[in-house]
């Protein structure tokens, strides 16, 4: 294996697509991996730098000093290329047949990639094994009700590395399904996950990858379409008893924007509750807020007004939906708010 650790502190300015000849280079040789570092880098050269180590069956890792940078590029040095279960179609994405362990002496081995699934009730706990090659990962914790209600959604993944467990996701809200998710590291020995705290029955699905990895958004099972919006120009979800929610997927500034939505019952009758949430980039929820703009009223129609605040650059979702189930027009517009 031909190994090369790139470190850069800023975005390639010269002619050409870095990324583009990293892809070339590797197709034209099978054994070479492009590990790339970051070294307080901003959004867009770490983007780059993903894209090069991705293309060259590398990883992307950040340093934000001299003594981070030594580690990480000691460990690159000695990380071989990562192999990802593939992602399939949204449609059609594999899910493991495989059952979670039942003590932490016994966990069940799983893959980088691969997606899991377990179904837990209160006072039990699963347990998984996940290993690779050392360096920051990404957990996806999905969560439902198994009886589909919105009430008391309490669940919880841990991570474990022989010591202290330390907690990884937690979810606690009043939703029907819910995604969580959280960076963390792998050591040499591996981490064990336990997957618990539930206080009814709930499914979970579950999966370990490199931080850039693409994954289905926002669930992996029956996952929904999402559909790209633009700021400053209105959307439209239609909702019905059998799809309460609707998702949209756009790209925010750090500044201040104006959030407006109209929703209007088209079955007849005459109350509703619905709202406008946001979450991250893959669907799942932020600390802070998550309701931008909600209607409860005995009315077919209502409207809402808020004001969000963007902390930092980069995409999100969106997820319009239904909680008094029926049928549902909405219409919602993001509006910058100039200074």
């Amino acid at each position: 294996m031909h190994t090369v650790v790139l470190v850069s502190d800023g975005q390639q300015t010269c002619p050409g697509d870095p990324c583009a000849v990293a892809k070339a280079l590797a197709e034209a040789d099978a054994k070479l991996v492009i590990h790339t570092v970051g070294v307080g880098v901003d959004r867009a050269t770490r983007e780059q730098l993903t894209c090069i180590s991705k293309a060259a069956r590398g990883t992307y890792q950040d340093a934000g000093n001299t003594a981070e940078l030594a580690k990480v590029v000691a460990v690159a040095a000695e990380t071989e290329a990562v192999e990802i279960a593939a992602k399939p179609a949204a449609t059609s994405v594999d899910i493991s047949t495989k059952k979670p362990g039942s003590a932490i002496a016994a966990p069940t081995a799983i893959r980088l990639g691969e997606i899991v699934k377990g179904r837990i009730s209160g006072g039990q706990d699963h347990f998984w094994r996940i290993e690779g090659p050392v360096g920051k990962y990404r957990i996806v914790f999905d969560a439902k009700n198994a009886n589909d209600s919105a009430v008391g959604l309490i669940i919880g993944v841990k991570g474990s590395a022989g010591g202290d467990e330390t907690s990884l996701v937690s979810l606690s809200d009043n939703q029907t399904r819910q995604r969580g998710a959280a960076e963390f590291e792998i050591p040499k020995a591996g981490v064990t996950l336990r997957v618990g705290g539930a206080t009814q029955v709930i499914d979970y699905w579950l999966a370990v990858t490199p931080v850039d990895a693409e994954i289905a958004i926002p669930y992996f099972a029956k996952t929904p379409t999402v559909t790209p919006v633009e700021v400053g120009k209105p959307a439209t979800a239609l909702l019905s008893a059998s799809e309460p929610e609707a998702w949209f997927s756009t790209s925010l500034e750090a500044k201040d924007y104006k959030v407006t939505a109209e929703f209007t019952r088209t079955d007849k009758a005459s109350s509703m509750s619905a709202n406008l949430s946001i979450f991250g980039s893959i669907g799942e929820r932020m600390a802070g807020h998550a309701t931008v703009c909600s209607v409860i009223e005995n009315m077919t129609t209502a409207t809402c007004t808020s004001k969000l605040v963007v902390a930092q650059d980069g995409p999100v979702t969106l997820r319009v939906s239904a909680n008094w189930k029926g049928d549902y027009k909405a219409t919602f517009k993001l509006e910058p708010i100039e200074n």
